[in-house]
């Protein structure tokens, strides 16, 4: 696909959501293990370039060659679109190279149209693209040499015509907006990835809040309050883990 054919082809706005705004659902590796019975779970690099090539097709010709499944599917007008509260994904590990939990939300979905195996598809694409995450400095060829990877050509142009000075993980935020743009949007659902940095500045944002909640004037009080607040988030309060935060629209 020619990035002409695109138009209006813009970076993605910045999230506005705090992830740490308590009305947020949080979901971490540990609750990946526990729906899958497994104490350990295979990210490597093959295994997430394997399943991002069986999603995609490459029995037809035209422009869906090479592009995820479920971009094929036609959205449903008529369907009632249920809000829900954002969710929260949290890389693996402090290293996106290993990827996002698989975990469906079939409650929250499945009312979006949106299935277990298409929610699967996405994972499995951005964490193809966490395995790519290093491509920011290579070269125009090696770049366009991925394509035999999977990656469809929309991807590689956007990357090398808006991202390549632009935006740190490239080819991960270039991924997500193909599936903003052709499946997530007009199923009213978008998704947004925060790396660490911007995760370290939201926590920061996050805590002021909180030291302001509490009227707390002096460094020993503001000391304290911001124990306080890591205490309450003890759990998700890392910053080294980027995210995905998933929301409707």
């Amino acid at each position: 696909m020619d990035i002409k054919d695109e138009k209006a082809l813009t970076i993605e706005k910045a999230c506005t959501i705090n992830v740490f705004a308590p009305f947020v659902r949080n979901v971490t590796a540990e609750d990946e293990k526990a729906v899958t019975n497994k104490k350990h779970i295979n990210s490597s690099a093959t295994v997430h370039v394997f399943h991002g090539v069986v999603n995609r097709t490459f029995k037809t010709k035209g422009n869906t060659v090479g592009l995820p499944k479920s971009f094929s599917k036609a959205v449903i007008e008529t369907l009632s679109y249920k809000p829900f509260a954002p969710i929260c994904i949290h890389s693996r590990s402090d290293e996106v190279v290993n990827g996002f939990p698989l975990i469906y939300f079939p409650e929250d979905l499945a009312s979006h149209d949106i299935s277990g195996k298409d929610w699967k598809s996405f994972i499995h694409d951005v964490n193809m693209a966490c395995s790519f995450s290093d491509v920011a400095l290579m070269g125009l060829d090696q770049i366009l040499n991925l394509v035999s990877f999977g990656l469809s050509a929309y991807v590689i142009s956007y990357y090398v015509e808006k991202y390549v000075d632009k935006a740190k993980f490239p080819i991960i935020k270039g991924f997500i907006e193909m599936w903003n743009r052709k499946f997530f949007n007009p199923r009213k659902t978008h998704v947004y990835f925060i790396n660490s940095d911007e995760v370290a500045e939201q926590r920061a944002v996050s805590i002021k809040a909180y030291q302001q909640g509490k009227g707390t004037k002096g460094l020993f009080s503001k000391f304290n309050a911001q124990r306080e607040w890591k205490k309450q988030h003890q759990d998700i309060s890392s910053t080294q883990h980027s995210r995905l935060l998933l929301i409707s629209l």
